[in-house]
C-alpha cells in the first residue's frame, strides 16, 4: 500500500488486514509484547494459516457495520428470522436451508440479530453518540511513513466526523464493545487494551497524510448485555501523550528489528520480579485507603 487515504470501497477490511508491508496498532501491540510475537504472527513464512474468525470477532464486525454503515448491513449479513435449536433435527434442517440462501452473506443467528439491534438502538438513543455519528465517513484507512523511523504505518478509522477543511469538526470516533462502560472500569480497559496508544497513533498518522489536526479522539463504549449501556469518552491530552510515547518506543523497536533482521522474544538474562505496590502497602496505607 502506498501512503494516502483510502475510503472503504478502495481498500476492503480484508485487504487492509492482509497487507504486511505496513504496521498497524495491533501490530505494535505484538511488538510491545515482543518482536518475536510480531514475527510469528505476521512475517514467518512457515506460520500456520490465519486463525478462523471467532464468534466474538464476527459479532463485533457485524455491530460496526450495523452502526457505522447500516446501508451495507443486509448486503453483507443475513439474520435467521427465528430461533432454532441446531442440536435438533428440525433445527439443523432449518439452519441448512438458511445457509443455502445466503448468497455470499454472513449468517447471524436470531439471537445475535436481536442483540445487535438492541445495541445499535442504544447507540442511537445516546445524545452524544447520536450527534457524533450524524455526519462523517466510516472505515477510512490511512497509510503513511513515520518521519522518525521511516517505517510504513497504517490505521483504519471507524468514523471521521467532518471532512477536510471543516475546522472544528475534525474528530476521530472509535466504537468499542465492552462488558462495563462505566467510567473507571472502562478507563482500565483503555489502558489494558492500549486504546490511548491507538488514539495517538491514529491521530499522528492522520495528520501525516492529510495535514488535518485531530482535535479529539472519542470512544463510544457499548455494553454487550442488557441494558446495553452506552458512554462516550474523550481521552485527555496526558493520556494520549502517554500513548504517543508508548507507540513511538514500539515503532523504534520495530524499525530496529527490520533493519537488523532479528526478532527477539524476552530477555535472555535472569530478571527479578518485585512485589506489586498493593502487596507492599503498610497498615496505615490500607486504613487510609479504606477510609477514603
Amino acid at each position: 500500500m502506498k501512503p494516502g487515504i483510502y475510503v472503504a470501497r478502495e481498500l476492503s477490511n480484508e485487504a487492509y488486514h492482509a497487507d504486511t508491508s505496513a504496521i498497524s496498532k495491533s501490530g505494535l501491540d505484538l511488538i510491545h509484547r515482543s518482536p518475536a510475537h510480531y514475527y510469528a504472527a505476521k512475517l514467518d513464512p512457515d506460520r500456520p494459516a490465519e486463525k478462523k474468525d471467532t464468534p466474538a470477532l464476527r459479532f463485533g464486525r457485524a455491530f460496526h457495520t450495523l452502526v457505522l454503515e447500516p446501508d451495507l448491513f443486509f448486503q453483507e449479513y443475513a439474520v435467521l428470522p427465528e430461533k432454532v435449536d441446531r442440536r435438533t433435527k428440525a433445527g439443523k434442517e432449518a439452519w441448512a436451508e438458511f445457509e443455502a440462501e445466503l448468497g455470499g452473506r454472513e449468517a447471524l443467528t436470531a439471537e445475535d440479530g436481536q442483540r445487535l439491534g438492541a445495541m445499535a438502538a442504544a447507540v442511537r438513543a445516546h445524545p452524544a453518540a447520536k450527534l457524533l455519528l450524524s455526519d462523517g465517513v466510516a472505515e477510512q484507512s490511512a497509510v503513511w511513513d513515520d518521519f522518525m523511523t521511516g517505517a510504513r504505518c497504517k490505521c483504519r478509522m471507524d468514523w471521521w466526523r467532518g471532512r477536510r477543511g471543516r475546522g472544528p469538526q475534525r474528530i476521530a470516533v472509535d466504537l468499542k464493545t465492552t462488558t462495563n462502560a462505566s467510567r473507571f472500569p472502562f478507563r482500565k480497559s483503555v489502558v489494558d487494551f492500549r486504546y490511548h496508544v491507538q488514539a495517538a497513533f491514529y491521530s499522528d498518522g492522520w495528520k501525516a497524510v492529510t495535514d488535518d489536526e485531530v482535535r479529539a479522539f472519542l470512544l463510544i463504549a457499548v455494553e454487550k448485555e442488557p441494558p446495553y449501556g452506552v458512554a462516550v469518552y474523550q481521552l485527555d491530552e496526558e493520556l494520549v501523550e502517554a500513548g504517543r510515547r508508548a507507540y513511538m518506543a514500539d515503532l523504534a523497536l520495530y524499525a530496529s528489528c527490520v533493519e537488523r533482521g532479528e526478532w527477539p522474544a524476552y530477555s535472555s538474562e535472569v530478571e527479578v520480579l518485585d512485589a506489586p505496590a498493593w502487596m507492599t502497602m503498610t497498615t496505615k496505607d490500607e486504613e487510609e485507603k479504606n477510609n477514603a
